[in-house]
């Protein structure tokens, strides 16, 4: 069973996009904050020279930056060595992640779906007492939905 960090905020992914698409799991012992996508927009300034008010727009939504978490490893556990293979894997391929908030009703609300490279997949062994980690850094790619709407 997967623990459920963030007041029941969960991050899955869809492990077999071939064999079984659409199917995701949950990542387990997730340790820390859930960090969702964070969406922005670029702006651009186009005040005229001459002008005394300043004039903006807006560009079309964007994901500027990775996104990174912790688990608390075990070896054991499937989604873990999931997530390690796909880093493994040459060439490199994307996953869908499914960021389910503590409200979360999939696939339509507090949802956001990404398609993501595993870009960074660090182990972390304490030299006193404590817990094997892993820090999981994705990176964005390519159209994401948010509750339910897909956005490109």
């Amino acid at each position: 069973m997967a623990a459920s960090a963030g007041h029941n905020a969960i991050i899955k992914f869809e492990n077999d996009p071939i064999g079984s698409p659409g199917t995701y799991v949950d990542i387990a012992n997730m340790t820390a904050e859930i960090p969702f996508p964070t969406l922005v927009s670029n702006t651009g300034d186009i005040s005229a020279h001459k002008d005394t008010v300043d004039t903006y727009v807006m560009s079309t939504l964007q994901r500027r930056e990775d996104i990174t978490f912790e688990i608390a490893y075990d070896q054991s556990e499937l989604t873990h060595g999931q997530l390690q293979a796909v880093k493994l894997l040459n060439p490199p391929e994307t996953r869908r992640f499914r960021f389910v908030g503590p409200l979360g009703v999939e696939p339509t609300t507090d949802v956001v779906e990404i398609e993501a490279f595993v870009s960074s997949f660090n182990k972390t062994a304490p030299l006193d007492e404590g817990k094997y980690m892993a820090t999981i850094t994705l990176r964005p790619t390519g159209p994401f939905i948010v509750d339910g709407t897909a956005l490109t």
